[in-house]
């Protein structure tokens, strides 16, 4: 089964909070989007800086405008779950069933649920990337950095899955717990609003709303524009 990076979908997200502040966009124009797919997209707030935040954004966990019940539950949950694993010992109520190396030479655990039908298979890196799947193949995919990569960013990057795609939630939260990056994804596709705020004063940073389903995965540039390693810059 293919895996989804969400590496190339939340951190990408986060490069236009990182460096939107100094960068030269086209006025409706999201920069590091490839221009030619923005025709159903209407840029509310570009970028450029921060605004003082509506109340129905205030980019906080407990802002049901943002998170339903649930989600608010699943995210408080995940946000301890990862906290404290470990090559062998892996999230509450799980067993390890395999353990190896990947092609990047980092370690792989794969670890099953006793109660349930869940797993999840963790890699191990700068990011320990963890992917929750039931035999459905719906779950998460999440990415923690690592404690000894610390820095303002440190916090966690969610992405529901479906079927194994991109389904649901698409967040990200730095340590502080004010959520940086928000979006929906349905079927592999970006829908409704995608919000940034500012890392800084959490300002809203980015309104943006798709007319019409929007493969954003496909349509970034940034990538290939480059090589600059947004998780550890220095």
């Amino acid at each position: 089964m293919k895996r989804i990076n969400i590496i190339s979908g939340l951190i990408l997200l986060l490069a236009a909070n990182l460096f939107g502040q100094t960068s030269q966009r086209m006025q409706g124009l999201i920069w590091f989007l490839d221009p030619d797919s923005q025709t159903n997209l209407v840029v509310i707030r570009d970028g450029n800086r921060s605004l003082p935040c509506p109340p129905q954004y205030t980019n906080l966990l407990s802002n049901t405008n943002l998170f339903t019940p649930a989600e608010q539950k699943l995210l408080q949950e995940v946000m301890l779950k990862y906290k404290n694993i470990t090559t062998n010992s892996g999230p509450p109520g799980s067993i390890l069933a395999g353990l190896h190396k990947d092609t990047n030479n980092c370690w792989v655990a794969l670890f099953r649920y006793t109660n349930s039908d869940a797993r999840d298979e963790i890699t191990f890196d700068q990011m320990v990337t963890a992917r929750h799947l039931d035999n459905a193949n719906d779950g998460y995919e999440v990415n923690v950095l690592c404690p000894k990569y610390q820095d303002s960013w440190y916090g966690f990057n969610f992405h529901g899955l479906k079927h194994g795609m991109p389904d649901g939630l698409c967040v990200h939260f730095p340590s502080d717990g004010h959520c940086l990056s928000w979006m929906q994804y349905s079927n592999n596709m970006a829908v409704g609003k995608w919000l940034e705020w500012s890392r800084l004063d959490n300002g809203l940073s980015l309104e943006v709303e798709f007319k019409a389903p929007y493969d954003f995965q496909k349509h970034v540039i940034f990538s290939r524009m480059t090589n600059i390693n947004i998780l550890n810059p220095h």
